[in-house]
């Protein structure tokens, strides 16, 4: 094995081991956990990012490069589910969820679902 491909291993192993840390970091039922996301808790935002975080990701895989915004788009999507959640749990905490945090909560889930199947739709190795 020549030097170059040596170092890629590592470079994946060291990412390998940076996903595992961040992952691991994350597993827990106790507490919400900070995160370094900006917070995005406009439940408005939930759709329109996902939407545009596929489309990146069909950029992509029609010519790679071309999606290059993809994963910073689905982080901000992500971001966006987390920031409603965090509203829903702090109202259910004091007591006073309404029912626009319950439009909010089924939105999250339904979005989640839209991403499932978004995913299955663009994965070469997806059987359906």
């Amino acid at each position: 094995m020549n030097t170059a491909n040596r170092k890629e291993e590592m470079d994946n192993e060291d990412v390998s081991l940076e996903i595992d840390k961040i992952v691991r970091g994350f597993d827990s039922d106790r507490e919400i956990l900070p995160t370094k996301m900006n917070p995005y808790d406009d439940a408005a935002g939930i759709i329109p990012r996902l939407m545009r975080a596929a489309g990146n990701q069909v950029d992509q895989c029609a010519e790679p490069g071309r999606g290059s915004a993809m994963f910073s788009r689905y982080a901000i999507w992500a971001a966006t589910l987390q920031g409603v959640l965090k509203i829903i749990l702090v109202n259910m905490e004091q007591g006073s969820l309404s029912d626009s945090d319950k439009k909010h909560l089924i939105k999250v889930i339904n979005s989640l679902s839209a991403f499932c199947e978004v995913q299955q739709l663009l994965d070469p190795l997806s059987e359906e």
